[in-house]
């Protein structure tokens, strides 16, 4: 009977191979994880709301810096920008809301490239037949 590591299940397909798991099948379920975690934590907003919010609720949506968010909202990418009578930026949330959104798909597909680059040119097939699956020892 093989043995496994506390970690590895018996009913995973490489495990029943008897092969170690490829960095590639490693790389896909963490971008499937984290693909379903943006889905799950991107806020709803309608694209015709016209809600304004400060550049501090902003730049915690976007989860950047507030002067990074403010060199967003000088240069235009983040919409129309109104200013208080003290100076304060107020942002549409809308567009916020689609910048956040076009953030999320860009890294989406950046790091499907990466995989199919990687996937492409084998580069972790070398690393992946190098491991061994370690078992356990009895005292």
């Amino acid at each position: 009977m093989k043995r496994v590591t506390r970690k590895t299940r018996i009913d995973e397909p490489h495990v029943q191979a008897g092969c170690p798991r490829s960095h590639a099948v490693h790389v896909r379920q963490r971008h499937d994880a984290t693909a379903a975690w943006i889905a799950q934590t991107t806020p709803a907003c309608p694209a015709n709301s016209s809600e304004e919010i400060t550049s501090e609720a902003a730049s915690r949506l976007l989860h950047v810096s507030r002067t990074h968010l403010n060199a967003l909202a000088d240069a235009g990418v983040l919409g129309p920008v109104r200013r208080t009578e003290g100076g304060h930026r107020r942002l549409v949330k809308a567009e916020v809301m689609r910048h956040l959104k076009e953030a999320q798909d860009r890294q989406l597909k950046g790091v499907q490239d990466m995989m199919s680059a990687s996937d492409e040119l084998g580069l972790y097939e070398d690393e992946a037949k190098a491991l061994r699956p370690k078992r356990f020892r009895r005292p």
